[in-house]
């Protein structure tokens, strides 16, 4: 009897063990296409022009400066910065030839994205110009609505959105602030109403 007992405590334990170990390398997976993803997405957004801040240089929730530990640092010095941190905030400099409807698609890869701006040829500059051309469109409203669920702060220069764009962004329920530097339509009203349905937004 104590013999059977035994047997059936190992294979209730196997059976455990088996249930584990697949669901630790389900994870495995999942996180190692997270990093691929978010790698592809980084180096595409760099050859664009595009920068880039980590949760271990800027906080996800405040976008303050924050100190890497060393165990963040060995990490970022020996398996690279980019397998380790999660893209914290995103900025995109837009042309006329690299629109920001384009640039935008290039966040697929980061989901989880909290910060984003979308400065039209603002790369290397000190102040920006709202008349600069390739600002985010309808178009781009819509793809932020639909590919950046946990998006919480946006500052847009230059778009050239109307109130429907506007309207996209009532998906996203966690928006915190939004800044917008020039709208292709001014309907305060509507705007108004916009803000007054969305009172979280700053």
């Amino acid at each position: 009897m104590p013999n059977l007992r035994i047997r059936r405590w190992f294979r209730v334990s196997m059976r455990t063990a088996l249930v584990l170990v697949t669901a630790f390398c389900i994870f495995l997976a999942v996180k190692a296409r997270q990093i691929r993803e978010q790698k592809q997405a980084v180096d595409a957004i760099r050859a664009v022009g595009g920068r880039i801040h980590f949760d271990d240089q800027l906080d996800p929730e405040t976008c303050s400066p924050v100190t890497s530990t060393w165990t963040r640092r060995w990490l970022n010095e020996h398996v690279g910065q980019d397998y380790v941190a999660k893209a914290s905030l995103v900025t995109l400099y837009p042309t006329k030839d690299a629109t920001a409807d384009e640039q935008v698609k290039l966040l697929a890869g980061i989901p989880y994205l909290r910060n984003l701006a979308i400065w039209p040829g603002g790369l290397g500059k000190s102040t920006l110009d709202s008349s600069d051309p390739g600002g985010l469109s309808d178009e781009g409203m819509r793809y932020l609505a639909e590919h950046l669920p946990n998006l919480r702060h946006l500052s847009l220069s230059g778009s050239t959105a109307t109130i429907q764009g506007l309207k996209c962004l009532e998906k996203l329920e966690g928006l915190e602030s939004l800044q917008v530097g020039t709208f292709q339509d001014k309907p305060i009203a509507e705007m108004q109403a916009f803000l007054k349905r969305n009172p979280q937004i700053n």
